[in-house]
């Protein structure tokens, strides 16, 4: 199996560049009201729905980001471990190799 290191960086800082949006978006959605100055006052359960819901968005896009984040770093220890295990096992056949031709 061969994984291209460049590619998964690229996807990795993809994640980052997205978490970060993530997260400029819920702290905007923190400010964000929605109740019976908004609403008025006859939605009824509707508007409470609608609130809970509002309520809901900032959490949501806060693990959003994060999770992206984590993500993010995942790939790279995944790619790193890759990439040091693929240059011991060039280095031990580069070494099996120069054994043999003795």
């Amino acid at each position: 199996m061969e994984i291209d290191s460049r590619s998964v960086t690229d996807i990795a800082n993809n994640f980052d560049t997205s978490s970060g949006a993530l997260s400029d978006v819920a702290s905007k959605a923190e400010a964000w009201e929605f109740g019976y100055d908004q609403a008025g006052r006859n939605y009824g359960d509707l508007g409470v729905r609608i609130a809970a819901g509002f309520e809901g968005a900032e959490s949501m896009l806060t693990r959003w980001s994060e999770v992206s984040k984590d993500n993010a770093v995942q790939l790279r220890g995944s790619c790193a471990h890759y990439t040091s295990a693929d240059e011991v096992t060039s280095q031990s056949l580069a070494g099996a190799d120069r054994a043999a031709e003795r």
